[in-house]
C-alpha cells in the first residue's frame, strides 16, 4: 500500500495534481493507495511535550493526523507533495513533518521500517528546478534520517492552477515513477 499525502490548500493545485497523477499510474499498475489531504484535515503541529518518547509509542495528540501517522508505519511506500512557498514547503506540510518526532523512540530508534521508497513532489513558480537546493537538501536529509529511499520530482515554473498538465515531460516522469513504484512493491512481496 502507498500512502499519498497532499499539502496544498489551492484548488487544482499543481503539487496535488502531480501526486494524484503518480498515484493513478501506481494504481493502474496494480498498486493500492491511501490518500490524505492535509488541507482538509483538522490537526496541529508538535507541541514538544515529549510524551511520544517517554510514556507512549506514538503521538499523544489525537486528531485527524493520527491515522496518517499510523499509515506511515505500515505502508510499503510514501508519496509526499507540497507547493514551494517562499523557498520552503507549505506551512501545513511543515506542521505534519514536525509530528514525525513521534516516529522515533527515547533512544532515537526508528519506529518505521527502513528502506522503503518515498517520492517527494514539489511544485514551484521558480523556473529553475534547482532554484531551491537548500530546501531539497533539507527534505532529503529528513527523509533519509527516517529510513526512506527518496526520489524527488520538481514541477518548476508552474504558476497557475493545473499547469502541470501542460508539461508532457513531467507527466511522463510521474507516470513512469508510479508504475516503477508498483512494480517494485510487487517484487518485494
Amino acid at each position: 500500500m502507498i500512502t499519498v499525502v497532499l499539502s496544498s490548500g489551492r484548488k487544482n493545485s499543481n503539487s496535488s495534481g502531480m501526486a494524484n497523477r503518480l498515484a493513478a499510474a501506481a494504481v493502474k499498475a496494480g498498486g493500492a493507495i491511501e490518500r490524505y489531504d492535509l488541507a482538509k484535515m483538522d490537526f496541529k503541529g508538535c507541541t514538544g511535550c515529549g510524551s511520544c518518547r517517554s510514556t507512549t509509542d506514538s503521538c499523544v495528540i489525537r486528531d485527524d493526523l493520527s491515522p496518517l501517522l499510523a499509515s506511515l508505519k505500515r505502508c510499503d511506500a510514501v508519496v509526499l507533495a507540497s507547493p514551494n512557498y517562499y523557498g520552503y514547503v507549505s506551512g501545513t506540510f511543515k506542521a505534519f513533518l514536525d509530528r514525525w518526532y513521534s516516529l522515533r523512540d527515547a533512544e532515537r530508534k526508528l519506529r518505521l521500517p527502513a528502506g522503503r521508497p518515498l517520492a517527494f513532489l514539489m511544485s514551484q513558480g521558480h523556473p529553475d528546478p534547482e532554484g531551491y537546493q537548500n530546501t531539497l537538501n533539507s527534505m532529503s536529509t529528513i527523509f533519509s534520517a527516517y529510513g526512506f529511499e527518496t526520489k524527488t520530482i520538481i514541477g518548476a515554473g508552474l504558476q497557475g492552477p493545473g499547469e502541470f498538465t501542460e508539461r508532457q515531460e513531467l507527466l511522463s516522469e510521474l507516470d513512469a515513477f508510479g508504475e516503477e513504484l508498483s512494480a517494485t512493491l510487487r517484487k518485494s512481496k
